[in-house]
């Protein structure tokens, strides 16, 4: 969920509950793999320089188009930063070739709790588009 959007529902919360909340939801029940003040720094970090509409940018959504490479999007279903709904937004711009992958689970880090599962749908992926 969206610190803005956790922000404005718990009122009486700090930033750095807040923070860790979020911090628990991108790794769900997996263990965080960092030291958890290393990742609230870097969450702290990204409140002031990530482009998003709250942020000095004002960026609504990140512009998307026509790529002409065969295109792969990946996502997880169990991510609450990329929902599901925003994934699948991407087979508006597929090609015939194009897919879209979710892993069943992995929340936000999906990649790093399951390699082997993403590894081998990418080469999976590769080797259908080679020509």
């Amino acid at each position: 969920m969206d610190y803005y959007i956790q922000r404005n529902l718990s009122i009486n919360a700090s930033r750095q509950e807040i923070l860790i909340n979020i911090a628990g939801s991108l790794f769900g029940s997996h263990k965080i793999p960092h030291p958890l003040h290393s990742l609230l720094a870097a969450l702290n970090k990204d409140l002031y320089i990530s482009p998003c509409m709250h942020s000095l940018f004002k960026i609504m959504d990140l512009p998307k188009g026509k790529i002409s490479v065969p295109l792969m999007v990946c996502g997880s279903n169990t991510d609450i930063i990329v929902s599901r709904f925003n994934i699948t937004d991407w087979k508006n711009y597929f090609k015939s070739k194009d897919i879209l992958w979710l892993c069943p689970d992995g929340h936000h880090f999906f990649h790093y709790f399951y390699p082997d599962k993403v590894g081998k749908e990418i080469n999976n992926f590769w080797q259908n588009n080679i020509e």
